[in-house]
């Protein structure tokens, strides 16, 4: 049996090392976590690198309290093994978030131990920041074949120079030593293809159709807007909430529900940009939920929000919170760029505007004064969402990553 319960085959032949570096332990519901059980229940051993934050108390905290506590926490444990029952997972305490386009990777080969003395068919690593691990990995043997899982555009992201600099490079630098690159979308595997990829494929992301069409079934509940995941200025939080306001100005009863890990700066930033907008009980920070537990919410709530800042990264990322608000059944609000903007178009499920609180507004009280529309938006979304379960997103992994046919 693998970790999560499901039935596992262990007559496959293939060990895998999964490197997700911190998106494992920071994002509850990351792309990684969904391959990794992927993996679990078709390969013969998985074991998984990850990396915990230099960081983790609470917000606000001054430069000098965060760099005591993150060294006390390294020196009471630098590294955590676990053993997973079909593997280990290796978690190692980071450097602070400056060094990740750096030296994390490398920092992280050093504190790996007795993996770095293992074998593995297949090395699969995301997010540039493990590149040079990887590669450091392969040079020795370690792993027999690279596959490059590209979910994002990291040099697109909206960074001093210094990070972005060297992330870019790291990207190309990814490129280069994987066998494979598996791009979230379209748009993504032409770039990578540009930057001289041997393969690529595109896997998009995906949703646990079975557990989010629970919240299919909708509960009494008032105009509800809702946020799922990563609570960082990408997700445009700020913006909608200006635009929330607005909303709120005509609908007295709306609501909005955010859920994710929200002690960070940008959390504490929210919250008190909420009570300078007098908007008091209406928004719910509701913190960190566990991924079983979003069709509770979701089964509350209307309209999906994904008002991302326009970034380039954001011309290229491929949300699961967007598919998964449509597997819930709720029409999706997002901004115009690139895949976010492809997606809803499509599905017909909702509407794509500017980044702009005005216009995130308008588009929020269109669909609350037409219900029939709003029911609409719904139901194509839920047709939209049905391919993408992760079962059929991933069907092809076997042939792409080699577990069974010897590649």
């Amino acid at each position: 049996m693998a970790r999560n319960g499901t039935y596992r085959d262990d007559n496959h032949g293939k060990d895998v090392l999964y490197i997700g570096g911190s998106d494992l332990v920071r994002s509850p519901n990351h792309r990684a976590h969904h391959f990794i059980r992927f993996l679990e229940q078709h390969a013969r051993r998985v074991d998984v690198v990850s990396l915990r934050p230099f960081y983790a108390g609470p917000y606000p905290a001054s430069p000098l309290s965060k760099l005591r506590r993150g060294i006390r926490a390294y020196t009471a444990e630098p590294v955590n093994v676990t053993d997973t029952g079909v593997g280990t997972e290796f978690q190692v305490h980071k450097l602070p978030n400056r060094m990740d386009p750096l030296l994390q990777d490398v920092w992280a080969y050093f504190h790996l131990g007795e993996l770095a003395r293992r074998h593995y068919d297949v090395g699969i690593f995301g997010n540039p920041d493990n590149a040079i691990l990887a590669w450091m990995l392969k040079k020795r043997g370690i792993v027999d074949s690279l596959v490059y899982d590209d979910w994002d555009y990291f040099a697109g992201f909206d960074r001093p120079l210094y990070w972005r600099l060297p992330m870019a490079w790291r990207e190309r630098f990814s490129v280069s030593i994987a066998d494979r690159v598996i791009s979230v979308g379209s748009l993504l595997a032409e770039l990578r293809q540009e930057q001289g990829a041997r393969e690529t494929f595109v896997v998009p992301n995906g949703v646990n159709y079975q557990v989010f069409a629970r919240a299919q079934e909708k509960k009494p509940h008032p105009p509800t807007l809702i946020y799922t995941g990563s609570i960082e200025e990408w997700a445009g939080l700020d913006v909608s909430l200006e635009g929330f306001a607005q909303v709120r100005a005509e609908i007295p009863a709306a609501r909005f529900l955010i859920i994710g890990p929200n002690q960070n700066e940008y959390g504490h930033a929210l919250r008190k940009q909420a009570d300078r907008l007098g908007l008091g009980d209406s928004i719910c920070f509701l913190g960190y939920r566990p991924y079983e537990e979003l069709p509770e919410f979701l089964a509350e709530a209307d309209i999906g929000v994904a008002l991302f800042w326009p970034t380039d990264q954001m011309k290229y990322a491929f949300h699961l919170k967007v598919v998964e608000y449509m597997a819930a059944g709720l029409a999706v609000v997002g901004t115009r760029v690139g895949e976010t903007e492809r997606i809803i178009l499509q599905a017909g499920a909702g509407r794509a505007v500017d980044f702009e609180a005005e216009a995130f507004a308008g588009a929020v009280l269109e669909m609350f004064r037409d219900e029939r529309a709003l029911a609409e938006y719904g139901a194509r979304g839920i047709e939209f969402a049905r391919p993408y379960d992760w079962n059929l997103v991933f069907s092809d992994l076997h042939e792409i990553i080699g577990l069974r046919n010897g590649r």
